[in-house]
């Protein structure tokens, strides 16, 4: 089952897949994730959203992230990373 929730106000909506048992759910999870992702960050791209947003982008989209943004959009997260974290000292190893 596809749970959708978020914020209407600001238009982030964001989805779990889930199912009754949780045993199969993390089979299904460990199995069909990447792929699952994948179908779903094509159709926000196709719809001109974003796969990040308030979260910022941490280490389960670093890489992925990637493939969805600009060289530009990029260089401008690590900017803005920078700029209030110069040393690297808040959140190391994440984008934003």
């Amino acid at each position: 089952r596809i749970v959708a929730f978020g914020h209407m106000g600001d238009g982030n909506i964001h989805y779990n897949i889930s199912m009754l048992d949780a045993a199969l759910n993390q089979a299904f999870i460990q199995q069909r994730e990447h792929e699952v992702n994948r179908i779903v960050y094509e159709v926000v791209r196709e719809l001109e959203g974003s796969i990040a947003a308030e979260h910022g982008v941490g280490q389960m989209k670093r890489e992925e992230i990637t493939h969805y943004k600009s060289e530009l959009e990029m260089e401008l997260m690590r900017s803005v990373k920078r700029t209030f974290d110069p040393h690297g000292l808040m959140n190391p190893g994440k984008v934003i």
